[in-house]
């Protein structure tokens, strides 16, 4: 598993019976360049930035359901309220009058929204062919044309997040259940890195098969056979978002899968709050499309590289306890560092489907192979070796 880049929206939320979600912003050093937040209340959409410690926000009138109150079922007439994230543009031809000339789908109803008994589809933001007054859309979130034309000049698609909510406050509220569900992620991410049998124990198994709406033991059998069908993956993580919704959390980031599986998409893990302890109540998978794997080999090549000339500082100083390091738990630690360095040479790396191969061969002495696999973070751990 890699940290390539971790970031941290914090968003912290209450919910108001009759009033609908209030939703506080906080600066944070790691949130992402840009977000959008829109307020139902005022009838305003932010586009908000972070800048030292405060929030820079670009405010623009818009225009969203003609109902109060947040949707609950199609034709209502209201706006979702809660966490979700800009997709694809939409291609089909619009009705300029209602739409504008630009248009984004949202990704409602999310894991939760599904969860909730919510219905209804396509829900965007979008442009206005006629002038911009309060309560206007059938649901939609919609800016002046001009903005919505060059969105996509600003936004990752599938990536970047939209808080909608009835109000919103701008003050230094803080959440605990922010690094809570960071850490959940991580070791989420690590369990499955690992093939953790514990890997199951993250998720609320009933409210997953609600918001999914399949059964809990159709997953766990996919994930096992996967297992089964590629001995080891190596997950890299890029992006990795926290936001807080009415009444629950979403970690959001960019998976790479390595070397086998061999695929990156958009991961988002819904979580709730379950006896004191954060679950998975939900997921989404957005496809990107296949990995470069030359890429890949060149990468691990370096960081194989890399491992061995620390390997070998590490035996020629003696250090027999920060050589360990390197080495997963079941694998023997030479007892001795007096024999000839093993991690010296010319390395030839390879990867197969058990690991990663490092033969290292030398004048006159046996040739030594190292096996590894992915450890914690950006870490490679030494999982077998033989040889002289």
């Amino acid at each position: 598993m890699r940290r390539v880049l971790l970031f941290f929206l914090l968003l912290v939320g209450t919910a108001h019976a009759g009033d609908g979600w209030k939703a506080s912003l906080t600066p944070h050093f790691r949130l992402p360049a840009l977000f959008l937040a829109v307020d139902k209340e005022s009838q305003r959409t932010y586009f908000v930035r972070p800048a030292d410690d405060a929030l820079d926000r670009e405010e623009l009138v818009c225009t969203t359901g003609r109902r109060d109150g947040d949707k609950q079922k199609e034709g209502d007439l209201k706006t979702p309220e809660g966490v979700y994230f800009i997709g694809d543009r939409i291609k089909k031809k619009l009705d300029y009058t209602l739409y504008g000339n630009t248009a984004f789908a949202l990704n409602y109803p999310n894991p939760m929204d599904r969860l909730r008994g919510k219905t209804g589809y396509g829900i965007w933001i979008h442009g206005r062919g006629t002038p911009i007054t309060p309560k206007l859309t059938r649901g939609c979130v919609a800016l002046q044309n001009p903005r919505v034309d060059t969105l996509h000049e600003h936004i990752t698609p599938h990536l970047t997040p939209v808080v909608i909510a009835q109000t919103l406050d701008w003050d230094n509220a803080s959440s605990v259940s922010i690094s809570e569900v960071a850490r959940g992620t991580w070791s989420w991410i690590g369990a499955r890195e690992r093939r953790d049998p514990a890997f199951f124990e993250f998720y609320n198994a009933s409210l997953y098969e609600k918001s999914s709406g399949a059964p809990f033991a159709d997953f766990v059998r996919e994930v096992q056979e996967e297992s089964v069908r590629l001995p080891w993956v190596d997950i890299r993580v890029e992006n990795l978002h926290v936001l807080e919704g009415p009444g629950y959390m979403v970690s959001s980031f960019i998976q790479h899968d390595f070397p086998h599986a061999g695929k990156s998409g958009h991961r988002r893990l819904y979580w709730t709050g379950d006896g004191g302890v954060w679950r998975i109540a939900g997921e989404e998978w957005v496809e990107l499309g296949a990995e470069d794997r030359e890429g890949y080999a060149r990468l691990v090549d370096k960081e194989i590289r890399t491992l061995l000339l620390h390997g070998e500082a590490l035996w020629t100083g003696g250090d027999r306890a920060a050589l360990a390091e390197i080495y997963a738990p079941q694998c023997e630690v030479p007892v001795s560092l007096n024999a000839s360095n093993p991690f010296s040479g010319e390395p030839v790396i390879t990867i197969a489907e058990d690991g990663v191969r490092a033969v290292l061969s030398r004048p006159g002495s046996t040739a030594h192979a190292f096996l590894f696999r992915p450890g914690p973070f950006d870490t490679w751990l030494i999982v077998d070796q033989s040889g002289g």
